[in-house]
This record gives C-alpha cells, sequence and structure tokens, in this order.
C-alpha cells in the first residue's frame, strides 16, 4: 500500500444516537429513549475510518476540544488506525456533538458546531500537502473558520 496515504481535512465530532424513543419530542414534556450509544461522528472522521479499514495509510486534520469529548474522538481515531498528529485540541473550544433521534423510518438530527467552526486553514499543514497521495475535504458548510 502507498505509504503516502491520504489527508482528511474536516469536522469532528461525537455522535450520540437515541433508539426506541417513545414518541416525539414536545417542548416542555421529557419522552424516553430506550436505547443510547455514543460514536465517532462527523462525515469526514466516518470518511477516515473507513479509508483506514481498508488498508490506507490516513491522517486526519481537524479540532477538537481539550475535553472528554475531544479525547473520545482522539480515541476513536487512533483506535481506527487513523494518525491523529495533525488534530489540533483546544482549549478555548467545545468538541462538537450530532444529537440523532432515531425513528423507524427517518431522523432528526441537532448538532451543536463546538470546535469544527474555529479551525481554519492556518492550521492545516499546506507545506506538507505533497506528504500526502490525496488530499480529501469535506462538510465545508460545518466548517465557518474555512470558508473565508
Amino acid at each position: 500500500m502507498d505509504n503516502k496515504g491520504v489527508l482528511v481535512v474536516g469536522e469532528l465530532n461525537v455522535d450520540i444516537l437515541l433508539n426506541n424513543i417513545q414518541g416525539f419530542p414536545v417542548i416542555g414534556e421529557e419522552i424516553i429513549a430506550e436505547n443510547m450509544s455514543m460514536i465517532l461522528g462527523s462525515s469526514a472522521a466516518i470518511f477516515a475510518a473507513n479509508l483506514a479499514s481498508l488498508g490506507v495509510t490516513t491522517s486526519f486534520c481537524g479540532m477538537v476540544g481539550k475535553d472528554l469529548l475531544g479525547q473520545f474522538v482522539v480515541n476513536e481515531l487512533q483506535r481506527s488506525g487513523i494518525k491523529t498528529d495533525l488534530v489540533v485540541q483546544s482549549d478555548s473550544c467545545k468538541t462538537g456533538l450530532t444529537m440523532i433521534l432515531n425513528y423507524a423510518q427517518d431522523r432528526a438530527n441537532v448538532t451543536h458546531c463546538g470546535a469544527m467552526e474555529y479551525f481554519t486553514l492556518d492550521q492545516v499543514p499546506l507545506n506538507k500537502l505533497s506528504d500526502y497521495r490525496h488530499l480529501h475535504f469535506s462538510s465545508y458548510f460545518l466548517q465557518k473558520g474555512l470558508q473565508p
């Protein structure tokens, strides 16, 4: 396999999935979800994990907060075989989170972007892009710091 690999630049967050929900949310009322799981979220991280599972050398460049969720994200990336030396851990931002309410045929998502909004082009190693065979960039619309 090519040791130059792929650099994935993108958003990082945790997904909290609620399943077997007893009804739809109503303001002022509480409903019960019978099942909950916390997993690595974001299209960029999911792409990177799938790529790494195919044996492709994969590095990730993005931002998380220096918090429990950020540590979870970095640990999950590493567990998937992804190099994380380019993941910025911010003292001033919280890690993003998406709450996913799964219903039989559809779902509702609520996202707190957190650190992904503050990730900028200055944090991407542009001078090292030739070290990689491919650059994958995703979810531009969520990364306000990269939009300018």
